[in-house]
């Protein structure tokens, strides 16, 4: 079954760590150029049916509906999704939705998390468009739990010298690369980490041109001229995954909630600062509602509630202490608690 791929150059975040080794940020998605490739996977039947009238197929409707996890509230994906003669057009915005949906893991099972994606795809597509995004998103699942051995096996060798790291981040490279094209195909990889590819190149080439027996007018030409070479919108990207970084950093660190507003005014500005303080304020006002309604669970036990009278009493406190939207989460949440 074919679907378009669409190759572009977008913006993805490199960081090399103390060891030396790459890591990726979710690209953003630019205006992409239609490529069409196949398929050479079985998608399932049971994914293709038509969209209803509420422009949902009847297979997602008849799945429960999740809430958005706190984590997520106020803020979307912004991914938009695509369909040309019944064909997915592939762009590494896709990408963004699955690691927008994935980052609530812990948060959500694997399972839940793979409900709201098939909601949010089947917002924009259907039938077979729907069924490969599906698919694409499966294997990504796999190849994100292939990483966890992958990065073991190539772990960083701190006794190595510079020449033998740079030898090792070459080969993690293409080791990567391979992993990526059997997990997920080569043509939809490409399309899917084409920028993180280009990225280790320049990351590569920089530690080379770093480590190269030159004169510190010759290296530092060629540095600012590899530095040229990176299209704008991947240097702005990069620019913005600092940003987000200190950001991370800032809400990590013990502060109180004026430092911590000054801090990230200072680095995004006031209308970023305010609106992460009023996350901030929802996570925390959430947080006490979980734990005041632990403490009341705790006290039923205590009393010797068991059985449906158990139940029946939990029931009621999600009933009194959440809204509609609310329960279902609160209830998983809690459960998980008394679980240990």
């Amino acid at each position: 079954m074919p679907w378009r791929v669409s190759f572009s150059l977008v913006a993805a975040t490199l960081v090399v760590a103390a060891a030396g080794y790459l890591w990726h940020e979710p690209e953003v998605e630019v205006q992409p150029e239609a490529h069409t490739i196949r398929s050479s996977a079985v998608v399932s039947d049971a994914l293709t049916s038509q969209p209803t009238a509420a422009g949902y197929p009847e297979s997602t409707l008849l799945k429960p509906v999740l809430p958005q996890p706190a984590s997520l509230q106020g803020s979307s994906h912004g991914v938009r999704l695509l369909s040309l003669g019944g064909e997915l057009v592939l762009t590494p915005g896709l990408r963004d939705l699955f690691d927008y949906y994935l980052s609530t893991l812990g948060e959500l099972s694997l399972p839940d998390i793979r409900l709201l994606v098939e909601r949010a795809l089947a917002q924009q597509l259907a039938s077979a468009p729907l069924a490969q995004a599906l698919e694409i998103y499966d294997n990504y699942v796999r190849y994100r739990e292939a990483l966890q051995s992958f990065d073991d096996e190539y772990a960083a060798d701190r006794e190595a010298s510079k020449a033998q790291q740079l030898m090792q981040l070459q080969q993690r490279q293409q080791a990567l690369i391979l992993l990526q094209d059997q997990m997920l195909g080569a043509e939809v990889a490409q399309v899917l980490f084409a920028q993180d590819r280009q990225l280790d190149d320049y990351t590569l080439e920089k530690a080379r041109l770093l480590q190269a027996d030159i004169s510190a007018e010759q290296r530092a030409q060629a540095l600012a001229n590899l530095q040229a070479s990176l299209p704008a919108e991947v240097v702005e990207h990069q620019q913005r995954n600092v940003r987000q970084s200190r950001l991370m950093a800032i809400g990590e660190a013990q502060l109180t909630p004026t430092e911590r507003y000054q801090r990230r005014a200072d680095v995004a500005g006031e209308a970023v600062a305010l609106r992460l303080a009023q996350l901030d304020a929802e996570q925390l006002h959430w947080q006490q509602r979980l734990d005041e309604a632990a403490l009341a669970l705790a006290g039923m036990q205590q009393a010797g509630l068991s059985g449906n009278d158990y139940q029946q009493a939990f029931d009621q406190l999600l009933q009194q202490q959440f809204s509609a939207d609310e329960r279902l989460r609160a209830r998983v949440l809690l459960n998980r608690r008394h679980s240990h």
